[in-house]
């Protein structure tokens, strides 16, 4: 018997990038934007080494009819920031965060999902040590 757990995460954070430059002024609305922004991507880090450390713990752990040599864990992290054309990694970086999107940005939404999925490293080798272990 083994033990396998796989967690995958998408992250669909929007990231404005801020709106003055240095010689600029700005505005309350766009400081605390960008404050936001940040603790959010802060808070997503943390909360991803979180996950990994509790499944590490998961897969230590003693358990009555699997050894911990058969225990695995797979986290696929998927992402704008995984987009490696700048043009299409900022139209998606910049969608508004709102329920309503247009049907045209929602099936765009729905190929680059896919398409990072499969061109992730980490969902590659999950790939494989299922076909190995199959």
């Amino acid at each position: 018997m083994c033990g396998r757990s796989t967690v995958i995460v998408v992250n669909a954070a929007a990231q404005h990038g801020a709106r003055w430059n240095h010689g600029s002024n700005p505005g309350m609305v766009d400081v605390l934007q960008a404050v936001s922004e940040h603790a959010t991507h802060l808070a997503s880090s943390r909360t991803i080494a979180d996950l990994r450390a509790e499944l590490e713990q998961w897969r230590r752990h003693e358990s009555p009819g699997v050894a911990v040599a058969d225990r695995a864990f797979h986290v696929v992290e998927v992402g704008f920031e995984h987009i490696a054309d700048p043009v299409e990694r900022n139209f998606f970086r910049e969608l508004p965060t709102t329920l309503n999107l247009p049907g045209a940005t929602v099936e765009r939404l729905r190929e680059v999902g896919g398409r990072l999925l499969r061109e992730s490293t980490a969902f590659r080798k999950l790939h494989d040590d299922f076909e190995v272990t199959g």
